[in-house]
């Protein structure tokens, strides 16, 4: 299973056996909370690590960062973690979030050095899932994504403008008066 989606109140269940298995277990526990969120600071900080991860040749070819609706976040789940997700909210520093380029699907980079830090809470999220990687962000972001179509912009020449205006379709009031 790539991840499991939960719920606000499975997360602050799950908290006192997480800390119990943190407790006596020697190794580190590797799980990743999965977060879908329209937060409008997280936004401009995944757009300003967005931009800052275009190279310049990257960025000659776009048209700028797509415009963001909704980001999938990465956080490296523990004790600690849930602890301020579910109270005061998680500062995101350095997590991995995935965001769609219309027509090209989902991407997925990091916040780095973007200076915004959003102090995210459970209830800032969308939909939650729990995984052992965060390889699947990209994939939950896209299931959990209603896709619309996108068209390429309509380029008209004036030959290709004449040429529908004399094949198109006459007024049935003008057909009726002529005949």
């Amino acid at each position: 299973m790539r991840y499991k989606e939960v719920t606000n109140e499975q997360l602050e269940a799950a908290r006192p056996g997480l800390a119990l298995i943190e407790e006596v277990w020697d190794e580190p526990i590797y799980l990743y909370l999965y977060g879908l969120t329209s937060d409008k600071v997280a936004l401009m900080d995944a757009r300003e690590a967005i931009q800052e991860s275009f190279d310049e040749e990257e960025a000659d070819g776009r048209d700028g960062v797509p415009e963001l609706v909704q980001v999938a976040i990465a956080i490296g789940l523990s004790d600690d973690t849930l602890h301020y997700l579910i109270g005061g909210g998680l500062k995101i520093g350095r997590e991995e979030f995935s965001y769609t380029v219309p027509g090209e699907g989902a991407r997925t980079t990091s916040f780095g050095g973007s200076g915004l830090r959003p102090r995210l809470k459970l209830s800032d999220f969308s939909k939650l899932a729990i995984s052992n990687s965060d390889t699947w962000l990209d994939d939950f972001l896209t299931a959990n994504t209603a896709t619309a179509e996108v068209h390429p912009p309509v380029k008209r020449d004036e030959a290709a403008t004449r040429q529908a205006s004399a094949t198109s379709i006459r007024n049935p009031i003008d057909s009726y008066l002529n005949s």
